[in-house]
């Protein structure tokens, strides 16, 4: 059974000031499957075939345990940074005007169409790109080979089709996510990064998908997740949060 969070999530992000914008479904997680072990290799890097259509990294991006956290990186960046802001983000420029009440986006790359409301623009040079373009895949950028972000739609089969299992590994939270096959990889909750500091690690993962939200191109897809709940979401492009790649 689905149903939307918004009100949490506007709650918890209210005290931050984020201004989040949520569309995320959850369901109540459970488990009574068993971990299986690792399948292979490519380019180096250890995957899982958990019986989906890609096959999925062990580790975090900048990880080199499944339980660490690895870095954070801003949606289609490739590159490392210590603070993620809306005025330091790669594809587009930020202004706030009337004292905050308007917001002012011009987008230089993934753009699906101009979007004009009283409290925001969102302008620039329409591509009608809504998937990241292989040269903006962090992990292809890092790990090379076939490596690269999940697509939404491979990430709802992880959500979907996999059981998700609250456990600490090696004292840290997140979910054993073990596939119709019995094979299993293990999701931190590392929280997400935005300015220089990292906010709800250890209780909360968000995971970047390489897909564009698309109803405003300021948001992209993520994988949500918390004590008890899985859900899916979209997150102002900016912000800092984990990338799990995928391979054939």
């Amino acid at each position: 059974m689905k149903r939307n969070r918004f009100f949490l999530e506007a709650i918890l992000f209210a005290i931050l000031n984020l201004g989040f914008v949520s569309c995320e479904e959850d369901k109540v997680v459970s488990s009574n499957k068993r971990a299986g072990s690792l399948s292979g290799m490519e380019n180096g890097y250890e995957w899982v075939d958990l019986g989906l259509s890609v096959k999925w990294a062990t580790c975090n991006l900048g990880a080199s345990k499944p339980e660490e956290y690895g870095n954070y990186y801003a949606w289609g960046e490739v590159a490392l940074k210590s603070s993620f802001t809306s005025t330091n983000y790669k594809f587009w420029s930020y202004a706030e005007k009337d004292d905050g009440k308007f917001k002012e986006y011009k987008i230089s790359k993934y753009l699906i169409e101009e979007f004009r409301s009283s409290s925001k623009h969102i302008m620039g040079s329409v591509d009608g790109k809504s998937v990241l373009d292989l040269g903006d895949d962090v992990v292809r950028s890092t790990w090379g080979g076939k490596w690269r972000m999940p697509t939404r739609v491979e990430q709802d089969e992880l959500i979907d089709m996999c059981t998700w299992v609250e456990t600490v590994k090696n004292g840290k939270k997140g979910y054993q996510v073990i596939g119709p096959n019995g094979n299993s990889i293990f999701l931190p909750a590392a929280g997400y990064k935005t300015g220089g500091s990292i906010h709800f690690g250890g209780e909360y993962g968000y995971y970047w998908t390489n897909t564009l939200c698309v109803t405003e191109s300021i948001y992209a897809y993520y994988l949500y997740f918390s004590p008890g709940y899985i859900g899916r979401g979209s997150y102002e492009r900016y912000h800092g949060q984990s990338v799990r790649g995928v391979c054939p």
